[in-house]
């Protein structure tokens, strides 16, 4: 059996935590990586968002395709 694996970062700004928190998730999309280790499906994928407000979601958002507009 393997056993659970994290990675962690930190990096010290001189801003608040919450001017920190809304760069972060509203400039997602400037600084996630592209690549498709990082996307469900990167050959569609356009940009990352974050839903605003308590509860929302890390999305991945698709360009519209052929298939998409059938």
């Amino acid at each position: 059996m393997t056993s659970p694996r994290s990675v962690s970062s930190a990096v010290t700004v001189s801003v608040s935590p919450q001017s920190a928190f809304t760069a972060f998730t509203d400039e997602m999309d400037l600084w996630w990586v592209r690549g498709p280790i990082n996307f469900y499906d990167s050959a569609r994928a356009v940009k990352m968002v974050c839903e605003p407000g308590v509860g929302g979601r890390i999305l991945e958002v698709y360009g519209a395709d052929r298939d998409d507009a059938l």
